[in-house]
């Protein structure tokens, strides 16, 4: 044989051999099982503490529910402005 096919016989030699081992350990291995993670805990809410929560409980807004008083204007004031040409 030449030297050019015993090449190409162990290269695919190889290739079949990175293939079975390829399927081995992505598909046939069994993963080895992780302690379960613990459980996080949550911690009770605690009072304000800094000077801004309490500034902001204590805050009030006073134009709460008021709208500033606007002239409406027509519901559309540039209706006839533009003609369309194609209509």
């Amino acid at each position: 044989m030449s030297k050019k096919v015993e090449l190409i016989i162990i290269v695919v030699a190889v290739a079949v051999v990175a293939t079975l081992f390829g399927y081995w350990y992505f598909v046939m291995r069994v993963p080895t099982s992780s302690p379960p993670a613990p459980e996080p805990t949550i911690a009770p809410l605690a009072a304000p503490a800094s000077l801004g929560e309490t500034i902001y409980e204590q805050a009030q807004n006073p134009v709460a529910d008021k709208m500033p008083e606007v002239e409406s204007p027509a519901v559309n004031p540039i209706e006839g402005a533009y003609k369309n040409p194609f209509e």
